[in-house]
C-alpha cells in the first residue's frame, strides 16, 4: 500500500487523524523542512500516492516553494492542497502556480473522495504506460495518447469533440483516424474510456467502495448504463471490473487497440506536421 505523504506544519493532529481514517491509505507525515528534504533525497522508498500539502492561516512559511520542491522530486504524483481553515489567497494562489493540482476546503469538501480519484486517474495512466513499455503487445503510441486524455481530464469526457480537442485535433481528423488504425468509432472510444477510468478506480480502492468509486471516477449514470456497456464493449461481466479492477479489462484492452495498430507519432504531433 503506498502511502499518502501528508506535508504540514500544523501543531495538532487533526488532518493526520482524518487521512487516517480513510481506509485504503497510509499516511506518512512530513513536518519540517529538514524532514521533506531527506524525504525527497531517499530514493531506496517508494514514491508516494497522492501529497497531500496542509494550507491554513497564520502559517510561518510560504507553501509555494515547498510545492515547487515537491513537484520537481515527484512529478508524476498528485498535489492536493488541505485548506483547513480560511487560508490567505495569495498562498493558495501561489501554491496552485507552483504545481498543486487540486484543492480541498475541509471540512466541507470530501477528502476521501477526491483522494480516491486523483490516485486512481494517476494510477491508471501509469498502469497505460507500463503495459505499453513492458509489454510485447502494449498499446500503440496513438491508443494510448487517447487514454492518456481521458484519465487526466478532471472528469470523464461527455462527448466527442471534448476528447478531440484534449487531443489538440479536429473532430473530423479523429473520426478518420479511429477509422485507419481499426479502432471503435469515437463515441465508443468514449465509452472504453469511461470503463477505464472506472477499472482504474476500483484499482485504488477498498473492497466496500468499489462500486462507489467505479461510478464516480467512469461518469455512467447508472449501474444499469454501466452495466451493459461493459458488457457490450468487452463481453465481461462488471461484476469482475468491480473484484479486480484494471486487471479484467486489460487482455481486452490490449486486443482491441494493441497488437494489430501501427505505431504512429501522437496525435497532435501528427496534425501539426501534416500542417506544415
Amino acid at each position: 500500500m503506498l502511502p499518502i505523504l501528508l506535508v504540514t506544519t500544523c501543531s495538532d493532529e487533526t488532518l493526520e487523524a482524518h487521512l487516517s481514517e480513510i481506509a485504503q491509505f497510509s499516511v506518512e507525515v512530513v513536518s519540517d523542512v529538514d524532514g521533506l528534504d531527506a524525504r525527497c533525497r531517499d530514493s531506496e522508498r517508494e514514491s508516494p500516492a497522492a501529497i497531500v500539502v496542509d494550507l491554513h492561516a497564520n502559517m510561518p512559511d510560504p507553501v509555494a516553494p515547498v510545492v515547487r520542491r515537491l513537484r520537481r522530486h515527484f512529478p508524476a504524483v498528485p498535489v492536493v492542497l488541505a485548506c483547513t481553515d480560511a487560508a490567505p489567497g495569495r498562498d493558495l494562489f501561489q501554491a496552485v502556480r507552483a504545481g498543486a493540482e487540486h484543492i480541498a476546503f475541509l471540512p466541507q469538501d470530501d477528502l476521501a473522495r477526491l483522494l480516491g480519484r486523483v490516485v486512481s486517474q494517476a494510477r491508471g495512466v501509469l498502469m497505460l504506460e507500463l503495459e505499453s513499455t513492458q509489454t510485447a503487445d502494449g498499446l500503440p503510441r496513438p491508443a494510448r495518447r487517447v487514454f492518456e486524455a481521458i484519465m487526466k481530464a478532471p472528469s470523464a469526457p461527455d462527448s466527442v469533440g471534448v476528447l478531440a480537442e484534449a487531443l489538440g485535433i479536429s473532430m473530423r481528423t479523429f473520426e478518420r483516424r479511429a477509422s485507419r488504425y481499426g479502432w471503435p468509432a469515437p463515441r465508443q472510444l468514449l465509452m472504453w474510456g469511461r470503463l477505464v477510468r472506472g477499472a482504474s478506480a476500483v484499482t485504488a480502492s477498498v473492497e466496500p467502495l468499489a462500486l462507489n468509486a467505479f461510478l464516480d471516477a467512469s461518469g455512467f449514470p447508472s449501474l444499469d448504463r454501466a452495466t451493459r456497456c461493459c458488457a457490450r464493449l468487452t463481453g465481461i461481466a462488471l461484476s469482475n471490473v468491480l473484484s479486480q479492477g484494471m486487471a479484467a479489462i486489460v487482455p481486452v484492452l490490449l486486443a482491441t487497440f494493441g497488437p494489430s495498430l501501427v505505431y504512429d507519432l501522437p496525435m497532435a504531433t501528427r496534425a501539426q506536421s501534416t500542417a506544415a
